[in-house]
């Protein structure tokens, strides 16, 4: 994990001398990508977000995730270049980090200021707009993705010629879309994996195709999967928090709904994490496995989630998660010596959806293969 530095307002990533920002080729640039990337040893890399602006008063900040402090702007603003239009902000970060980011422009994100769902910042003195980094070679979304040289790899994520595509349908149960997976050659008895926020995963991180490549691989047999929609801002945050109903409706009519012969393993991230392990601890008749990437365990909410023998649970966190990553570490070992089967594993990121695409297959492997 960096070094993280209190300022007394919140948390600073180290900053390092970049070599190659002295003398910037732009069509070097253009060609290799951003952000540049030098390997520093010692299992450390020096990495150099860009952006171009001729307006000395533009103030881009770089919003990486969970290495942006909303607390301390300051530590993501970029310095000019004099005499240029160059933009740059060098990180010392570990040479395995995964993460997503976005150039903000405008005014200086104030204490308090989120970046919103449609990609903007929203600060108390004005709106500055989030951009994508138009040179970097990774995008996700709105979102612009860094992959340092030992980032773990994600092989199962792109689309591959030649692998037989599932099935994948949708319908609306109780208002709300549901997307229904069948992968090639999944029998009316396959495993099924109930998993939250499904328009995201249905969507933006692709999780059929995913699976397409596990089950090709033979990674982990032929499955079914539940893609449930829970919603977005108060409404998913109602629904996935603390809400006994909502996992009594999970186990109760959307299983019996898809003919489940067996228990079913449930999966979520974040504030699904949280709710996917409420469901597996408390419905073990039909929940045999959870797997939870950053589940929401810094929150209240967490302290009633039962914890009992019999559970297999995957869990995983990112280091830079600075309220998440210790809840998830001490719940893992609450889980086990209750004598539950826990495999636990941290990455080295943030709460983040560039890291979540690929962990996801890691536990589906753990849990299924």
């Amino acid at each position: 994990m960096p070094s993280l530095i209190d300022t007394g307002r919140g948390w600073r990533i180290p900053r390092a001398e970049s070599a190659l920002i002295r003398d910037v080729d732009w069509g070097i640039v253009a060609e290799t990508g951003t952000p540049l990337i030098e390997p520093l040893g010692g299992g450390e890399c020096a990495v150099t977000f860009l952006w171009r602006d001729a307006d000395p008063a533009a103030r881009p900040f770089v919003l990486a995730n969970k290495l942006h402090d909303r607390r301390d702007p300051e530590g993501s603003a970029m310095q000019l270049m004099p005499g240029t239009d160059v933009w740059f902000l060098t990180y010392r970060l570990p040479s395995d980090w995964r993460g997503s980011y976005q150039i903000g422009v405008g005014p200086a994100p104030a204490e308090g200021a989120v970046v919103t769902g449609d990609g903007r910042v929203r600060v108390a003195d004005g709106v500055g707009p989030a951009h994508r980094d138009p040179y970097c070679r990774r995008q996700l979304g709105q979102k612009s993705v860094v992959e340092l040289p030992d980032a773990p790899p994600q092989p199962y994520r792109a689309r591959r010629a030649g692998v037989p595509r599932g099935d994948v349908s949708v319908e609306r149960v109780a208002g709300a879309p549901v997307w229904h997976y069948a992968s090639a050659g999944a029998e009316d008895d396959a495993p099924m994996v109930v998993v939250l926020d499904g328009s995201l995963w249905a969507g933006e991180l692709d999780l059929p195709t995913t699976l397409d490549n596990l089950v090709a691989d033979r990674a982990i047999p032929p499955l079914r999967a539940t893609m449930v929609d829970t919603g977005a801002g108060d409404t998913r945050a109602a629904l996935l928090l603390d809400n006994d109903d909502f996992v009594a409706w999970l186990a109760g009519d959307l299983l019996d709904a898809l003919n489940v012969a067996g228990p079913a393993m449930v999966a979520g991230q974040s504030l699904g994490g949280l709710s996917a392990l409420r469901a597996a601890l408390a419905r073990p008749d039909r929940f045999s496995a959870v797997l939870a990437q950053s589940a929401s365990l810094w929150t209240p909410a967490a302290d009633r989630l039962p914890v009992r023998a019999g559970a297999r649970a995957y869990l995983e966190v990112g280091t830079d998660e600075w309220i998440n990553a210790g809840p998830n570490a001490a719940f893992a070992e609450r889980l086990a010596a209750a004598g539950s089967a826990v495999e636990f594993r941290e990455f080295r990121g943030g709460h983040d959806r560039a890291c979540w695409r690929g962990g996801i297959a890691d536990g589906l492997i753990s849990l299924l293969g």
